[in-house]
Order: structure tokens, then sequence, then C-alpha cells
């Protein structure tokens, strides 16, 4: 599952050769015990076991994909946080056994995952498929004229990070998290200025957990969780709803503006708060010409603002490449390998490189996963977003501005920042209505769904089927007999039970008396059948055997007419 693109199918495959395995070599055990035991088996148990196996597995693989995935975010976070070093050494071993080949922790996904982590790793290019991953609709007006004019566009935060460790992203510790109602706020905004509202309304394609939205995500339509580093700052919104709305709140400040907002305890600045400091945290591993690099792009910045853009612009002088490989085991430090040996990468390089860039400069910054706005539907009316549309950025602090996003991917366009002026007549519209299902791709899981139920059901008919076939027409009459009320006396022969059953069905059944008539006659000749074979010769039981079978599968059919008392 780590290692490749098949996921559960793999798995499910695996399950069922490692089955098939322990099928064959038990069956080699059970055949070798019977052997030593000189004792008689059919060769076709292995079948009839597997038969059972397989409908086992198959109701099984049926109940779990109609159940639904329930869990407990709190029980499953510390579960992982425990998990984690044991599945940190099996990465390792899978790397040295298989160095070319890339594996993703599936609770640990790449930008724009659905879910959110504790722990976002740096490495090779991610293929980037076209399959569509939500539908936005924005309450903003359409700029422009003309039939393909499009709202302003925006990235669609999901989960941002604090900790850099040279090769990973991570959120230390445990996050608060605070379950809260629908279009109720997660934190409430002491200095509202310099901000705005925005209203989106959200389908994913499939429930992934994260609520994705743009800038500072505030209050949800649908119930939902926050998860915060420290009260005020946010990791994600979580849910497991498909379609939502979502008030925003968005910077209003033109860069000239942003220019104007001093350093952090500077003037009349407050100093940066103790907990943001986490912002500024570097690892030992950062080098001495990636610090050299940061005081010579700021060296001339008269403010944050021009420090981070300095930053910024040198950054997409980079070429955009998703086609880089894996890390080498000797780099320790992810933003000074790009920097100065691989020189080319995707957005997860360029972002890292900025943070790095702008916390040696005194600037706290952080990591943010998400996707870019995507593709305007001009005959829909809204955005489209896609797998390729995965996507990281920076993001700054800065005092009364709050964060401020940055762009140093050279393959996204330059931000464009609107004043508060410009942005007079776009506050939050009324809360949009949901968007109807986005097209839904050929219903796979409900196909498995029925290949599982068959895998269930078919094997049991064909070994029910076959079980009646090879069913011991005696055994199965005693069996019967039993489970009526007539058993095999003590002492009795085959022919003695035969006349005796016979006598008791007319006695028993009075109300069904020509069923009795048809299955008194075939229990007779049945019984006379079984006593023959036990002393005919050998050559003539066979025959004998084949017409006791007849009369047995004649015999069940008035058997189950009669039912039992």
């Amino acid at each position: 599952m780590l290692y490749s693109p098949a996921g559960r199918w793999l798995f499910v495959v695996a399950l069922g050769l490692t089955l098939l395995l322990h099928l064959v070599l038990d069956q080699q055990r059970l055949s070798g015990e019977w052997v030593g035991l000189k004792l008689d088996y059919s060769p076709s148990l292995l079948l009839e076991r597997a038969l059972y196996a397989l409908a086992i597995v198959g109701l099984a693989l049926t109940v779990a994909l109609l159940t639904p995935n329930l869990y407990v975010y709190e029980v499953t976070a510390r579960y992982y946080t425990w998990l984690r070093p044991v599945n940190q050494g099996m990465e390792a071993v899978g790397k040295r056994l298989f160095p070319g080949v890339a594996g993703v922790m599936p609770w640990e996904p790449r930008a724009g995952g659905g879910t959110a982590a504790n722990e976002f790793e740096l490495g090779a290019g991610a293929s980037q498929g076209v399959r569509e991953v939500m539908r936005v609709r924005t309450s903003e007006p359409v700029s422009g004229a003309g039939f393909d004019a499009a709202p302003p566009g925006h990235t669609l935060r999901g989960t941002t990070y604090s900790t850099y460790l040279g090769r990973v992203w991570e959120n230390p510790g445990l996050p608060i998290i605070t379950q809260l109602p629908a279009e109720e706020p997660w934190h409430v905004r002491t200095n509202a200025a310099a901000r705005r509202e925005l209203v989106q309304s959200v389908n994913l394609a499939a429930a992934g957990g994260i609520l994705f939205a743009a800038s500072e995500p505030q209050a949800p339509s649908i119930d939902y969780i926050a998860q915060e580093r420290f009260p005020g700052d946010l990791i994600a919104l979580r849910a497991g709803a498909r379609s939502y709305t979502v008030v925003s709140e968005l910077p209003m400040l033109s860069a000239e503006e942003l220019a104007r907002v001093p350093a952090w305890g500077i003037g009349e600045a407050p100093a940066l708060p103790e907990e943001y400091r986490i912002f500024l945290q570097l690892p030992d591993t950062v080098t001495e010409r990636t610090r050299r690099l940061a005081a010579e792009l700021t060296a001339d910045a008269a403010n944050p603002f021009a420090a981070a853009t300095a930053i910024e612009t040198y950054l997409r002088r980079y070429p955009y490449d998703l086609d880089v490989p894996e890390l080498p085991d000797q780099v320790k430090e992810v933003a000074d390998y790009f920097l100065f040996d691989l020189k080319r990468g995707y957005c997860d390089y360029y972002a890292t490189a900025f943070v790095v860039l702008a916390r040696l400069s005194g600037l706290p910054a952080r990591l943010v996963t998400g996707y870019a706005p995507g593709s305007w539907s001009p005959t829909e009316r809204l955005w489209v977003v896609t797998e390729q549309d995965a996507h990281a950025w920076p993001e700054v602090y800065f005092p009364e501005a709050g964060w401020i996003a940055f762009e140093p991917t050279a393959a996204r366009p330059p931000l464009v920042r609107l004043a508060a002026l410009e942005t007079a007549g776009m506050g939050a519209q009324p809360m949009l209505e949901p968007l109807p299902p986005p097209p839904t791709e050929f219903p796979w899981l409900w196909v498995f769904a029925g290949l599982a139920v068959l895998v269930a059901v078919i094997p049991a008919v064909v070994w029910v089927q076959q079980r009646a076939g090879r069913e011991d027409p005696w055994l199965g009459l005693l069996r019967w007999g039993k489970g009526a009320g007539r058993p095999l006396g003590e002492g009795e022969t085959p022919l003695e039970y035969g006349k005796g059953l016979s006598e008791w069905l007319q006695t028993s059944y009075p109300a069904q008396a020509d069923n009795v008539r048809v299955a008194r006659h075939e229990v007779e000749a049945l019984s006379r059948d079984v006593s023959v074979a036990q002393y005919a010769p050998a050559r003539d039981r066979p025959a004998v055997r084949e017409q006791a079978i007849t009369h047995w599968q004649r015999l069940r059919q008035y058997l189950r007419k009669l039912g039992r008392r």
C-alpha cells in the first residue's frame, strides 16, 4: 500500500494470495498427518476449504465496504503519534530495499492531501493526475466583461505546518481539538481591520476530512472540528461532509499598505507573541551559505514586506519542474539542496526555501498545503479543482495584518493584492446554496461490492450443490431421521431402520398421505440398497451405490415437503 498506486486493491490481492498460500501449506500438513495415521481422505477437501474461505472473505469485504468509516480523531492521532517511530523504521527499510521507489505514508499525505497530517515529508515530484477534487462557487462578482470572465481566484488552504526539521515539516505534539456547531466561528478576531469576508460553496469529489477554504476560514455551514496549535493559530478545519459553504476572511491590504507595516517590536508595533516564536524556529542543519543568501537578499529591505518580496522575487527565478529525483540520503536540509544544488523543483521546494530564508531574516513564517484556485468553468459559473492543482505556499505573520500569503513558485502567477478601497462592495454575500454533486465516475465501489457479494454467495451455492452430490445417502437419511424425531435405534440394521422409519412416517404425517406414500417407498428401497451394498461383491457395489444415490435424491425432495415436526 505504501509503494503502489493500487492502494487498497494491492492489499486485497495480497490478502487473497496469503490466504491461498496458507490453505495450500495447511492442506499439505494435514495430508501428511492423515497419511501417517493411515487414514483415507478425499483430495477434494482442499477445494471445499477454499470455497469456505472465499465465502468468509467475500462476506468480510462486503461488510467492510458498507460499514461507515467511524473514528475518533484524538484516538487516531495518539495512535499514529505512538506508531510513528515504527512507521519511520519501515520507511527507512523500504528505501534501502527499493532505493528507486518513492513511498508515501497514507496517513502523511503530500500537498493538497485530503487528511490533516502531523507530518509532511519533502521528496520526489509526485505524479499529478487530472481527476477532479472539488468544485467551488464564490460569492464574489465576476471581474471583467465577456462570457469567459471569472471572479478573482483564491488558493484553498487545507493544513498549515509550523516546525521545519530539514527534510520534514511537522506540527509537533497534539493539537487543541474543539468541536463546534455549524456557522459558529472557531475564533473571533479582536481586530477585523484589513480583512473582508468571502463566502464559498464547496463540493468535494470525496469526503476526505479537511475543509478547504480561501485564506483564513472562519465558519463552515456544517458541524466541524477546529485544530489549533495554540488558541488563535489554526492548523486545519475537519469534517466528514462532501458539501459545505464556508465564510473566510481575506486580507485587503495593498502592497503599499503592507510596506508601511513595521517589524515586530519596532516603533509602535508590539513584540512578537511568545507562542508565535515557533515560526522563527530553524534546525541546526541550515547551512552557512543559506544564511549568507538570506542576508544578501534582505540587506536593502526597508521593512518586513520588502524583505519577504525580495525573497519571493529571487525564488521565482528558479525553473519549475515536477520531475525531480528522490532526495539523496546525504541531504540533511532541503532548502540548501534546492537553492544551491538542485536549482529546480516544485511548490514544496519553493515554499520551504521561502520559509527558511524568511525566518533567517527575522520574519515569522509557516508552510501551507492545499490547492490552487483551479480552472474557471464559464458555463457552470464555478471553479473546478483537480489533482494537478495541489499546491504549497508560504505565509508571513505581520503585526495587525496577521498571516499574509506569498507566491514564490515560478509556475504560479504573482499574487494580486487589493486595498480596502479597491474591494469596496465585495463583502460577504448571503450564504450560498450547496452545489449539486459533481459528475461521478463509474461506480467502482458498488461494482466491487457486488463482486464481493458474488464471491461470498457463489462459493456457498457451489459448495451446497457439491455437498448434495457427494453426500452419503445412508448418512443423509439418518441425519434427517434424527432431526425429525426418529433416530437409528441401538442394534438396528439398515433394513430394520428403513421399515421402522417408513411406519413412523405414516403415523407422523397423516395429513400428507400422497407425499408419505412416495417417501415410504423410497426409504425402504434405499435401506435395501444400503443393506445389499454391505454384502454384495466388490464389483457390484458401485452400481448399487449409484442406485442408492438416485433413491436418495428423489427421497430428499419429499422429505423437504414433509418438513420436521
